[in-house]
């Protein structure tokens, strides 16, 4: 993979197309230029004018040109077996210059749950694995990507078969020789906050640590949430685990279960999950003398999207991990 840099740096050829993720972003009205938004794990994000008539593409600006691509990972694409026997795509980054050998680990599951993770670059991966932390991203059934019925295999298996798939890579780090299976963590966004969550509920045995960011944690309120909006009937009927009672797998009515360190993250103007999801799971965890920390974020929205948000994010992070699962 040819990284990419800012023109200061020296432009690149073409040839890296291939091996990163391009996206047509706008275009004109005749449809003979375009902007192409083009990453890869080592290039957080740049444009590209397409002229189609001077059959030339260049370079217009970059999404962070201070970001140096040499201190940046490579994300390699694996797989894995899940307890059934499925084979499970993933994505594991691993910080430069590292023995693949009893690495402190992150877990890290993708948000939607219909969404998935590629080889594009994420911040919250790339600082994880800067701080020394090996990360798996596992594409668990219910992801897009791969299909209709990998993807309907998650419908209503929160906390079942979807939560299997994500322990499993899990075990899989620490089987290959990966990871110390003393030092795993696992951190989620979104339905990713949630995974977090459950996976300390049904495998505490196995993570050390976990933290949620903007999570959903009690799930029949989600539920009622939910169907306020037009169409949320049609979301919502997929969440929680089929045949069972949504509490059985909602974190907030499984907190007596919890046995390691929670870190719950969440911005005060999220509107796709509402940050009382947080105020009612960490007082639930705090009542049942749980390990657990709230913070609470005053503008990021869903996406923590300006740098103000995404810099608390990344120091209460970095201070939990330390406490409870440290790279040294």
């Amino acid at each position: 993979m040819c990284p990419l840099a800012p023109a200061s740096h020296g432009i690149p050829g073409i040839s890296w197309i291939p091996d990163s993720r391009n996206y047509i972003r706008s275009f004109s009205k005749d449809m003979r230029k375009l902007v192409v938004h083009s990453s890869n794990s080592r290039e957080p994000g740049m444009l590209l004018l397409w002229d189609r008539d001077a059959k030339t593409m260049d370079p217009i600006g970059w999404f962070n040109e201070n970001l140096d691509p040499d201190i940046l990972a490579d994300v390699k694409a694996v797989e894995y077996e899940s307890a059934d026997g499925t084979i499970i795509p993933a994505y594991l980054t691993l910080p430069a210059g590292a023995d693949a050998g009893a690495l402190p680990a992150i877990v890290l599951p993708h948000g939607g749950p219909a969404s998935r993770t590629d080889t594009s670059y994420w911040f919250l991966t790339q600082f994880l694995v800067s701080r020394g932390y090996a990360v798996l991203q596992a594409n668990f059934r219910g992801s897009d990507g791969y299909g209709w019925e990998f993807r309907h295999a998650g419908r209503g298996q929160w906390g079942g078969i979807m939560q299997d798939d994500v322990d499993a890579g899990a075990r899989w780090l620490v089987d290959e020789g990966i990871a110390d299976a003393d030092r795993i963590c696992i951190i989620g966004w979104s339905y990713g906050g949630y995974s977090a969550a459950i996976g300390l509920v049904n495998s505490p045995d196995l993570y050390r640590c976990g933290v949620g960011i903007n999570g959903v944690y009690n799930l029949p309120q989600f539920i009622a949430d939910s169907n306020e909006y037009v169409g949320g009937t049609v979301w919502s009927r997929h969440i929680g685990l089929e045949g069972e009672s949504s509490r059985s797998v909602s974190p907030y009515h499984q907190v007596e279960r919890f046995e390691s360190p929670f870190l719950i993250i969440h911005a005060q103007d999220d509107h796709r999950v509402r940050v009382g999801q947080a105020d009612q799971m960490y007082k639930a965890l705090v009542k049942n003398d749980k390990s657990a920390k709230l913070v609470k974020v005053d503008h990021g929205g869903h996406s923590m999207v300006n740098a103000a948000a995404r810099k608390l994010l990344l120091d209460e992070i970095e201070y939990f991990l330390r406490e409870n699962n440290s790279a040294r």
